[in-house]
């Protein structure tokens, strides 16, 4: 319990996502710790549910933890109810949006946006051969590769392993794409060779490319 608490008070995602004690109990330890940071609700559905009414971007990749920090999020964006504590928050979505169903199969039928994204990388590089890629093509394909490298670290930071810092205007975690062997470096432009980064990470990357980051980032490019 104690290494979970610690990792609540550094906003160490994967260290709470890896622990050994159940979510339902995980979720109770984080929110009696820290009742300003960490919701009550553990469910997934429920949290899905509730970001789907409020009209929240989120996909199927999106934990527990992504989706708790959205909901925080939209309720400091709200006037009417930022002032309300968190406990006080959790008894508002559910007199406002309601209990959800016990199946919702809109939400188990929807197509996860990671395996569109690479779908759709597949579906360019059949289009473009690399030895024929065009400049715009290229801008093209590396879009798609951002896209997809975003998606799959779910809102958290590759490297220093903490929430994004805000989310963009779409509702959607703010990371940025950063290519671990540089391009102008002779690096590919592959998902195997790229990670999502906080700003604060990227930049540092882009100043110091300390080896030891490097080389946590081209084992954790290789693992996803």
């Amino acid at each position: 319990m104690c290494k979970l608490v610690d990792a609540g008070a550094d906003d160490d995602f994967t260290a709470i996502r890896n622990n050994m004690i159940a979510p339902i109990v995980r979720f109770k330890i984080l929110s009696m710790y820290y009742p300003d940071r960490f919701l009550t609700i553990h469910s997934e559905r429920h949290l899905s549910y509730f970001c789907e009414k409020a009209g929240i971007a989120f996909s199927e990749s999106d934990d527990e933890l992504v989706l708790q920090r959205k909901l925080i999020f939209w309720k400091e964006a709200k006037a009417e109810i930022r002032d309300y504590s968190l406990l006080e928050y959790v008894a508002y979505l559910y007199d406002h949006f309601g209990v959800p169903p016990t199946v919702d199969k809109g939400l188990a039928k929807k197509k996860s946006k990671l395996s569109q994204l690479k779908k759709d990388l597949k579906d360019f590089d059949k289009q473009h051969p690399k030895k024929k890629l065009t400049e715009v093509e290229v801008v093209q394909r590396s879009s798609l590769v951002s896209s997809i490298v975003k998606e799959r670290a779910a809102g958290v930071c590759q490297l220093c392993n903490k929430p994004a810092p805000f989310y963009n205007k779409s509702g959607e975690a703010y990371l940025e794409c950063h290519h671990v062997v540089w391009i102008a470096k002779g690096g590919a432009d592959e998902v195997n060779n790229a990670v999502a980064l906080c700003p604060n990470c990227h930049r540092k990357m882009h100043i110091l490319d300390d080896s030891e980051d490097v080389e946590k980032l081209k084992e954790v490019a290789k693992l996803l």
